[in-house]
């Protein structure tokens, strides 16, 4: 699940991540959000369940949009806060909220939170209140979330749009109540995501909704076989124990970029008239139900993205041919010379884009090519599968199916920078 953030180089992380969710920290919420489309304006009250966690010592800091103003901010032991700009992102802000006292190991902290106004979005970005659209997400963070990224939300989301129009949602289901739309969460995700519009029509596959309204019949069906010969692989080959529970994909009527949350992908008009593209982007999306983007600010990030264009050439080279995924490699080849160094211990935060999209494939390709088919898909399966999803362990992992010899090797390349 590449997610794109039109502010910033990089994806940041919503990942995708479902192999890994079990060990990651939960926030639950329960949340209203009123929608003037016309006005382009949003106001919502929501309840936060954040776990120890989420608080670094007598402080939670929460990421929000900066054209959001807290209209109220309450719970138990809940002091003041303070906004400030998010360094990574200069639409949203970090608000610092502070508690009475640390928040004990196993326990929550309950805050409550009104807010409202019009995003502060960049333009031709994919989110925005629209009077014909509503796509929002992450990528305006537009719903409170952890400043770390490092957690996965479940809860009930109740929006109020006007009448006629439909609601599609990552993580869940959709009801509607009366003159409100009700997304539950169901597949844990990083952030709230959902789109709406009126006229929305459905192609229906066997794992997969198509939702659209503009796009041509053509592209749809194309979209579908897309998703549904990418998924029927990846589940085959990843998904014993997380086996694929079935998603919804967006074909939105706009420019721009596409992203995805797990088992909900969103594509704009652009890049849906190459057959190849299509299906090297729908497959790096799915890969990510099986990733973990809740590392997204650490640098154990790469992992993410390189095992999702990795395992989106795989495919390419099960379903067309082994020169379709050297085709892959060129451009891993083209763009990894300009990268650093993937990943060594000392590192802290996550790296550059071509690391993560470029060298990092590259050096899987590489090492498949010294180990071979087999034992490569058994260490794929250590992150895939088995849900390891930090380096250390993995190389650990490598070592024991492949031997100390290789594992030392992959290890130094993560660490070698191609530019010196």
């Amino acid at each position: 699940m590449m997610i794109r953030v039109a502010a910033v180089a990089v994806a940041v992380a919503l990942n995708l991540a479902s192999a890994g969710s079990a060990q990651s920290p939960r926030v639950r919420y329960q949340a209203d959000a009123r929608i003037d489309v016309a006005a382009g304006t949003i106001e919502v009250a929501a309840t936060l369940h954040l776990p120890a966690h989420a608080a670094a010592r007598d402080t939670i800091h929460l990421l929000l949009n900066r054209g959001l103003t807290i209209r109220e901010l309450s719970g138990k032991g809940v002091g003041s806060h303070h906004a400030a700009p998010f360094d990574l992102v200069p639409s949203w802000n970090r608000i610092a909220i502070g508690l009475d006292e640390p928040v004990a190991p196993g326990t929550t902290r309950t805050v409550q939170i009104r807010y409202g106004g019009r995003l502060d979005l960049p333009p031709n970005g994919s989110n925005g209140v629209l009077p014909n659209r509503v796509e929002l997400g992450l990528d305006s963070q537009w719903f409170p979330t952890p400043a770390r990224l490092d957690h996965e939300l479940e809860g009930e989301l109740r929006v109020r749009l006007p009448q006629g129009w439909q609601v599609v949602a990552s993580g869940g289901t959709v009801r509607p109540d009366g003159n409100d739309q009700v997304i539950r969460t169901e597949v844990p995700q990083i952030d709230v995501a959902f789109f709406a519009t009126t006229e929305l029509r459905q192609a229906k596959g066997k794992r997969f909704t198509v939702f659209y309204n503009r796009a041509a019949d053509r592209t749809v069906a194309a979209t579908l076989d897309a998703v549904e010969s990418c998924v029927a692989y990846l589940d085959a080959r990843f998904g014993s124990r997380n086996p694929f529970p079935g998603g919804q994909v967006v074909i939105a009527d706009r420019p721009g970029t596409g992203y995805a949350r797990k088992n909900y992908i969103v594509l704009s008009d652009a890049g849906l008239d190459s057959t190849r593209s299509l299906h090297n982007f729908a497959c790096h999306e799915i890969s990510h139900y099986w990733t973990s983007l809740t590392a997204a600010m650490t640098a154990d990030y790469w992992l993410s993205e390189t095992m999702a264009e990795y395992a989106a050439a795989m495919y390419l080279r099960e379903r067309e041919s082994q020169a379709a995924f050297d085709g892959r490699r060129a451009i891993w080849e083209e763009g990894g010379r300009s990268a650093g160094p993937v990943w060594t211990p000392a590192m802290t935060e996550r790296q550059s884009s071509q690391v993560a999209y470029r060298r990092g494939p590259l050096l899987l390709a590489r090492l498949e090519d010294r180990i071979g088919p087999e034992q490569f898909g058994r260490f794929l399966d250590g992150y895939l599968v088995q849900g390891i999803h930090t380096t250390a362990p993995l190389l650990d992992h490598l070592a024991a199916v492949a031997g100390e010899e290789q594992a030392a090797w992959f290890r130094a390349e993560l660490a070698r920078d191609p530019r010196s």
